[in-house]
């Protein structure tokens, strides 16, 4: 680690570095505390094309204030190659992702309004094409389509499922679509307040283009999966408009992925054991989604967006 900090400029050099938990895809994190304030120094595998342009992405949107910094190398690049990783240093942001402990409506519009914030600074560019999410999801639910006998409850109902959502996302395969950089992993864990301001989105690592729904569908999903969606989608929409297609694939996408998630962290806790910084954190994060997957529900619009 303090070899990768001789790549920027003294000052960040000179901090002190404290581990971090992360989340669930492997990414190292730490704090870095320096005389010219706090970092973060992430660490992990991957493309540098692929970071490359996550890059260019956040250079589009660093005008907003709830968007980390990246902190450029004494050489003017973004990020360093070590030990078979890539590693980034960005500004840290305040706050903590405490909306299930602190749910409020608040809350819920402010994230909302700050994910349409960020598919505004991105903007479509006018690029059509079928649905990258839900491609990925048919990819997926195929490949676990003859779901042998497992001794999990689960994974009893799982082969229904499959079907279902395999039913419900062929007719959106070859549909074209708007398409524009999206989050793609813009959950609850990843949205800061303090009190009921949003201070930051946080973790830009699976940016790619795809259609908006899927960043609306991701974070309702994981904020208020049974909750007031009108309340989230009402404050988006002030920002941006949100059409009837959108508004019909935003659920579709948060049922099915649902399924993929859960088909996921199966294969993580029983298929091919992955380690976790956090082992007690990752199986109450897989026991309330195995509990959201139990108790099927459809989400249903009552108010109008205005």
């Amino acid at each position: 680690m303090f070899d990768i900090l001789e790549h920027y400029p003294r000052p960040l050099a000179a901090g002190v570095l404290t581990p971090w938990p992360g989340g669930f895809s492997g990414a190292r994190l730490w704090r870095l505390r320096t005389s010219l304030g706090d970092f973060c120094l992430k660490a992990a595998p991957g493309d540098v094309r692929h970071l490359a342009w996550i890059h260019e992405q956040l250079a589009r949107v660093r005008a907003l204030d709830f968007v980390p910094k990246l902190i450029a190398t004494r050489c003017g690049v973004t990020w360093v190659c070590h030990d078979g990783l890539l590693w980034e240093l960005q500004t840290w942001m305040p706050g903590r992702a405490d909306f299930h402990e602190a749910p409020s409506d608040a809350k819920l519009r402010h994230a909302c309004r700050a994910l349409a914030e960020l598919h505004r600074a991105w903007g479509t560019r006018g690029e059509v094409g079928p649905c990258p999410a839900v491609r990925r999801r048919v990819e997926i639910l195929r490949s676990w389509q003859g779901l042998g006998d497992s001794p999990l409850p689960i994974a009893r109902i799982l082969p229904q499922r499959i079907s279902e959502a395999l039913t419900e996302l062929q007719p959106w395969l070859a549909r074209p679509v708007p398409l524009q950089t999206c989050l793609c992993d813009g959950w609850h864990d990843h949205f800061l307040f303090e009190g009921e301001r949003l201070t930051g989105v946080i973790d830009f690592g699976s940016v790619k283009l795809d259609h908006r729904a899927v960043d609306l569908a991701r974070l309702l999903g994981s904020m208020v999966p049974d909750g007031p969606w009108h309340v989230g989608l009402g404050a988006y929409h002030e920002v941006l408009p949100l059409s009837a297609e959108d508004l019909e694939l935003i659920p579709l996408l948060e049922r099915t992925g649902l399924t993929v998630a859960v088909l996921r962290w199966l294969d993580w806790l029983t298929l091919r054991p992955r380690t976790f910084a956090d082992p007690a954190r990752a199986r109450r994060h897989a026991e309330r989604l195995f509990a959201r997957f139990l108790k099927p529900r459809r989400v249903r619009y009552s108010e109008p967006l205005g």
